[in-house]
């Protein structure tokens, strides 16, 4: 068993279970491995990485912070000028009160006796920590002190900043020793300090200033240039033997100091480090970075062993005890503490795989290739149980639980039987975007994705390599949303010139230019037909188009905020839309009705963070009987539509002071019992929205993901990101068979949706109302007709969505029972009378009404 670092905790119960199992059984290779992997487990679980505290109290973005040898105390200074001294133990603060502009740097001395701070206005103060007085001011810097170092002997200081120069100072006089010029010259754009750091016996000074540059403070000298271009953060190892730099290539760089080469290239994603710092015996480093993670390395093997959340958007600044085992990070309005793993937590024993010959691995392909063959014959017989027993065990022999054909026979099963769970996922391929992607579409069967990366809309195959097979253009700027029929013979998109224009796939030819929106255009479906098309935009207006046509039916008010996203419903009665303004909004499209109204769940989380009361994405699910919201407090809601209730919340990854990252975008599976949820912190969920929890957390981006949508077939996902990827996503369901029979209650929904979009449209208007004069091509009336085409595209439909074990006789023929009994779609329980905010339609002038009763 393979046991992933930071997966000990959730292994554990598996471990102990699969353990007792291998004893119980006498299966003594098993047992031996299995005991080892639980030591391990347990061993990683006692001795893990965890939060130990959060301060709070800042009332401003934290820029800085410290953190005392012992771990007994910690400094911190933020935007509005407050600088902090905690109490570790309690989490009781002084404040040191005099600077009137940002803090941008502090120190503590090791013992936690002196605090040394510098500001934006150039005001750097010595301080005793016991009394909470200013010993002394610093007087030199013209311009924001960045950097702010004392040494471990107390008698130093040194500070940099943007004037250009790096002053070593005398503690006990205030006295300023020398003033080192950056190496581009003092001030000027490039030239400004930006982070500096002391040597262990206070004589040596690594700073950057357009350069990173080792100084000599005693002999005034350059010692070595490190490199040139460089960003922060920069940590010198107590020994000088090496150093830890920021790199332009956006990387940590772990450098010999006596030759200056670079031995290491600590990369874990595109987001630019912000903070670094080494553990006294060099061993181990820690780094903050924009996004909010916190990583601790080991620089000589270049290895990243841990990756917390730490903050919302961004860690500024780390600081290690003196023993490395704990961690101070600043960010947002946050002070956090952590306490690092023991040292040695990873080792474990290595473990020789047997090899195996030749012949045994051809008949393994043998007993594979005759298990798949029985499984393709008893599916043929409708004896899905067997099939999938079959294949299972197919999958279970030695190196082919991913074998290709056992895969496909899987998925092939899964269109027949009913998803219960995820046995696994994994990238499935990944395509370099020329620009940062901004939303994704793929096929039905997930083999092509229509993908908009910012300045034009590409269609790529990722089973031909990757390569992309054709572009879109035509926009005048971003594109910003993107779809595809269900058919794939259309798309849609929207962008930033406020136009929404209709494509043929197949040619790349715009047929349609939809132009009304005064803004950007956030999102654009399709009806369940392709016959019309639906926006949002920027402009705060939900639209209802004819795409063929060219013409605008509706455009209803969402109010004065942007809106994020819309979504039909599958029988083309109601549209779901959110944006801005903490709700999502489900229309009434016959009679602009707004029918319900999904408050946010900003009203009580206890977060302050800023993207408070945006709801990024809303979907409905195939039956229309539930919805799920991702939220910009980063919690994923499960509605019910016909209460309005909310059943369920998301938010196992939210931190128990209300921390996460936002969520930007979900795409429900067909079936409507599962969902994936894209996040700002680099990750894919998978939820279970039955069960209530999150099966697994997909992660390959290093930048927020922007989109993530899931093929109509279930097995492969899509998903886009600021770091200029589209990825592919493979999932692999746990399956249960039923038995095959001729109708099942739970199919009812998506039989009732599809009479009331086969309905035809004509309804005359209604003459007792007077405000509102329907218009005959938005109103449905009358039996249902469909085609045979269509009938089978319904029992495609029914199969994505776990029904495909019903007899298709048996399906046909309750259809024509409910069609004859047809009297319309059931409406939903006590609608809201309230105004429509509609804006127009294409042919008359519509005036918002009140009261008036429902046709």
């Amino acid at each position: 068993m393979h046991l992933e670092r930071g997966d000990h905790e959730s292994a554990l119960p598996l471990l102990r279970a699969a353990s007792a199992t291998a004893e119980a059984t006498a299966d003594a290779d098993a047992g031996t491995a299995l005991r080892d992997a639980l030591a391990h487990a347990e061993r990683e679980h006692a001795a893990g990485g965890r939060l130990l505290a959060t301060f709070t109290g800042h009332r401003a973005v934290v820029h800085a912070v410290s953190l005392s040898a012992d771990g007994s105390r910690a400094l911190s200074g933020d935007d509005a000028g407050d600088v902090r001294l905690w109490d570790t133990a309690t989490g009781r603060p002084r404040a040191l009160k005099g600077h009137r502009a940002a803090v941008h740097a502090v120190s503590l001395s090791p013992d936690g006796r002196l605090a040394l701070t510098g500001g934006h206005d150039g005001d750097v103060r010595l301080w005793d920590t016991a009394t909470g007085r200013c010993l002394r001011r610093l007087s030199g810097h013209t311009g924001s002190v960045r950097a702010v170092r004392l040494a471990p002997d107390g008698s130093t200081a040194l500070t940099g900043g943007w004037d250009g120069t790096l002053r070593w100072w005398d503690v006990a006089t205030g006295r300023c020793l020398r003033v080192v010029d950056s190496p581009e010259g003092p001030g000027g754009a490039g030239r400004e300090v930006n982070a500096a750091c002391l040597s262990a016996d206070g004589r040596l000074a690594l700073f950057v200033g357009g350069r990173t540059v080792l100084w000599d403070l005693v002999d005034d000298r350059r010692v070595r240039t490190l490199d040139r271009g460089t960003i922060w953060p920069a940590a010198l190892s107590h020994d000088r033997r090496h150093a830890l730099t920021g790199g332009g290539d956006r990387a940590l760089v772990w450098r010999d100091l006596a030759t200056g080469r670079s031995l290491r290239t600590l990369r874990a994603d595109a987001r630019p480090p912000w903070a670094a710092e080494l553990s006294a015996d060099g061993r181990f480093a820690v780094s903050g970075a924009i996004g909010g993670t916190l990583r601790w390395w080991e620089p000589a093997t270049g290895r990243c062993l841990r990756t917390y959340d730490a903050h919302f958007s961004q860690v500024t600044s780390v600081s290690l005890s003196g023993d490395g085992r704990r961690v101070l990070t600043g960010g947002d309005h946050r002070v956090r503490l952590w306490q690092l793993p023991a040292p040695d937590a990873y080792t474990a024993p290595f473990r020789i795989c047997r090899p195996r010959s030749h012949t045994e691995l051809t008949r393994y392909d043998d007993r594979v290739a005759a298990l798949l063959d029985d499984a393709e014959s008893s599916a043929g017989r409708q004896r899905y149980a067997d099939a999938l027993a079959l294949v299972a065990e197919a999958r279970a022999l030695p190196g082919h639980e991913r074998d290709t054909r056992a895969l496909a026979a899987w998925h092939r099963l899964s269109l027949v039987t009913v998803r219960t769970g995820v046995r696994g996922a994994w990238a499935a391929g990944t395509v370099e975007l020329p620009t940062s992607g901004t939303q994704a579409h793929a096929t039905a069967d997930g083999r092509r994705a229509l993908c908009a990366d910012l300045d034009t809309l590409r269609l790529w195959d990722f089973e031909d390599g990757g390569r992309c097979v054709r572009t879109f253009d035509g926009h005048d700027g971003a594109v910003r949303a993107v779809c595809l029929s269900a058919d794939e013979r259309l798309a849609l998109s929207g962008g930033e010139d406020g136009t929404v224009r209709l494509w043929d796939v197949r040619t790349g030819r715009c047929l349609s230019v939809l132009a009304g929106h005064g803004a950007t255009v956030r999102s654009v479906r399709f009806s369940g037909d392709g016959r019309f098309a639906f926006s949002g935009g920027e402009d705060g207006s939900v639209r209802w188009w004819e795409p063929a046509a060219g013409r605008m039916l509706r455009a209803y008010a969402y109010g004065r905020h942007k809106v994020d996203s819309v979504c039909p419903s599958a029988d083309g009665r109601f549209l779901l839309s959110c944006g801005e303004g903490s709700r999502a909004r489900l229309w009434e499209l016959d009679s602009g009705h707004r029918v319900r109204t999904f408050e946010d769940l900003s009203r009580d989380a206890v977060t302050d963070s800023p993207l408070l009361g945006l709801l990024h994405s809303a979907q409905l699910t195939a039956d229309g009987r539930h919805a799920v919201t991702a939220n910009g407090d980063g919690r994923v809601a499960l509605w019910d539509v016909a209460g309005g209730r909310r059943l369920h919340v998301f938010e196992e990854h939210v931190g128990s002071d209300g921390h996460a990252e936002p969520m930007t975008s979900v795409s429900l599976s067909t079936d409507g019992r599962f969902a994936l949820a894209a996040n700002w912190d680099t990750t894919v969920r998978l939820l279970d929205l039955r069960a209530g929890r999150c099966l697994r957390t997909l992660g390959g981006h290093r930048r927020w993901v922007q989109s993530v949508h899931l093929s109509a077939d279930g097995r492969y996902a899509v998903s886009t990101g600021t770091d200029g990827t589209l990825r592919r996503w493979e999932l692999d369901w746990e399956l249960e068979a039923r038995e095959p029979a001729d109708w099942d209650e739970g199919a009812r929904p998506h039989l009732e949706a599809f009479l009331a979009a086969h309905t035809p449209f004509g309804r005359p208007a209604s003459h007792g109302l007077q405000s509102v004069s329907y218009d005959p091509r938005l109103a449905r009336h009358g039996q249902p007709v469909w085609s045979e085409a269509d009938a089978d595209l319904l029992l495609r439909h029914l199969a994505r969505a776990g029904y495909g074990w019903l007899r298709a006789a048996g399906v046909r023929a309750e259809l024509e029972r409910m069609a004859a009994a047809w009297q319309g779609p059931r409406p939903l329980p006590a609608p809201r009378r309230e105004p429509t905010g509609l804006l127009s339609s294409a042919r008359h002038r519509y005036r918002a009404w009140r009261g008036r009763p429902r046709s």
